[in-house]
């Protein structure tokens, strides 16, 4: 018999409450819903920005139930604890509406999973609502951060040889924050000076002699390259701390840390770089065909496969036909599909995205509305119990009790303020995509349907995306025919014959 689950997760420790608010809330919509739930999935402390799908373990568990044809009907709170990526949430959404099961969400603000044309392209907009609020949060946090780092506050993770102090009596100063520990720093002023004689040729040798030699790091564990071209890339090491936010550098003198002379690690920096491109050049790239399995040959009706071949002696990544009459550069049919796949997306774009984002906004300030009231409620509780515990602080006279008290209401406070600015960022939150969804409904700011460019570094992103609009690409002797899938039509898609460039 198939069951109804639920699957709840958090981020961190300091979300300690959210998974009771998250399985409070949920045992509500399935009482009010007449779905009892059978078992409850939990990812405690599981951040879905730094882990995959697969590195979640409830989540593991859960697909692999839906697998076995076991769930009938999922329960999550919100859609944001699903997944905090765009491509990650659709291949959800996907992978739900393979195997038939139910998604609803217990948040007010939220609407089940639809599996219809107009429900894939709500959930596409969806998705990039959530992974727009997550850089949002980040951006937040950097800012943070990086005020921190300015007044020496937050000191961050330390390399080897270094730790922080517990207990220094200046804030401001950062000598009597950052204790040194000399054994360490013996061994990594040795590293410097195995690099800067020029013994090893590669990283890998060096590591070796380092691990023969009985170097451990910290946790008693063999170094390993990575580990030691990271440590000593640390310019701490040098008399200077440097931390990026959001790539703009930010820099701190340190001179009790420095243990090398600002030109001999360069010189260290510049070797070690070196050593590491004799280690590279040995290794061909790996390349990722975006196409793989969409092309097909007119002629001999079989797809194209991705393969390197020789070009005058050169390495050339090509699309090749099983009869061999066709060959495709890599880049030239990628490029092409990917500028005509713009097209058509943004005409989609065009044509259905204001009644959908009107729509949503409308469901957003009725949610937007039930979420400020309940947080407001919350907040007049915490501050009703901050009151009552006042009247009796000043009533009771025992000493003990009095600082028990006072203790209480300090915290209280503290829960006050935490509300506070939980309202405050929400209410933002709002503003931000309410201004831009309205910027992009008037035309005022320009909208991107593919956030990606043709490069290396968004191939991943982009081989997940043209498979889901491009059905087919069939190729003739002159020309390729590229059918879309068409969400809004009960066509299967839309055929373009161009000619190749």
């Amino acid at each position: 018999m198939k069951r109804t689950v639920a699957y709840l997760r958090n981020s961190s420790d300091l979300q300690e409450n959210s998974l009771g608010l998250q399985r409070a809330k949920i045992k509500e919509f399935s009482l009010f819903k007449g779905l009892p739930i059978n078992h409850f999935f939990i990812d405690e402390n599981v951040s879905a920005s730094k882990k995959r799908l697969n590195q979640r373990p409830a989540m593991s568990k859960l697909f692999e139930e839906i697998k076995q044809n076991q769930i009938e009907t999922l329960i999550v709170y919100k859609r944001d604890r699903l997944a905090r990526r765009s491509k990650e949430y659709m291949e959800m959404y996907f992978f739900f509406k393979k195997h038939n099961v139910q998604v609803l969400f217990a948040a007010d603000s939220e609407f089940p999973m639809l599996y219809t044309n107009i429900g894939e392209f709500i959930e596409l907009i969806m998705s990039g609502l959530v992974e727009h609020e997550v850089i949002q949060l980040k951006e937040r946090l950097s800012n943070t951060q990086s005020s921190n780092f300015e007044n020496k506050g937050t000191l961050g993770t330390l390399p080897y040889g270094y730790i922080k102090s517990n207990d220094y009596k200046n804030q401001n100063d950062l000598k009597d924050k950052i204790i040194l520990i000399n054994d360490e720093l013996e061994i990594v002023k040795e590293i410097y000076n195995l690099i800067l004689s020029r013994k090893y040729e590669t990283l890998n040798d060096l590591r070796n002699f380092i691990n023969k030699s009985g170097y451990r790091t910290r946790n008693n564990k063999k170094w390993t390259s990575n580990g030691i071209k990271n440590m000593l890339s640390n310019p701490i090491y040098s008399g200077m701390r440097v931390r990026r936010f959001q790539g703009i550098p930010k820099y701190q003198s340190t001179p009790h840390t420095k243990i090398i002379e600002k030109e001999k690690w360069e010189a260290a920096i510049e070797i070690m770089e070196q050593m590491s491109r004799k280690k590279v050049l040995s290794n061909k790239s790996k390349q990722i065909f975006l196409l793989d399995g969409l092309i097909t040959c007119s002629t001999c009706m079989k797809q194209f496969q991705g393969k390197v071949r020789k070009n005058n002696g050169i390495d050339t990544p090509k699309y090749v036909c099983e009869c061999k009459r066709h060959s495709l550069i890599k880049e030239e049919i990628e490029q092409f599909v990917f500028n005509q796949a713009i097209i058509f997306f943004e005409s989609l774009m065009a044509e259905n995205l204001a009644e959908i984002t009107k729509r949503f906004l409308k469901q957003k300030k009725s949610a937007h509305t039930t979420e400020i009231n309940l947080m407001n409620s919350e907040r007049k509780k915490l501050e009703n119990k901050q009151m009552e515990l006042t009247k009796k602080f000043i009533n009771i006279k025992k000493k003990e009790e009095k600082i028990k008290l006072k203790h209480e209401i300090i915290e209280l406070q503290g829960l006050v303020n935490v509300k506070d600015l939980e309202i405050e960022l929400f209410e933002e939150e709002y503003r931000n995509e309410v201004s831009l969804i309205d910027r992009i409904l008037n035309n005022s700011v320009t909208y991107k349907a593919i956030p990606f460019r043709y490069e290396k570094t968004f191939f991943p992103q982009l081989q997940h995306l043209l498979h889901d609009i491009v059905l087919t690409i069939k190729i003739t002797n002159n020309a390729v025919d590229i059918m879309f899938k068409h969400p809004f039509q009960d066509m299967k898609g839309e055929t373009r014959s161009l000619k190749m460039i």
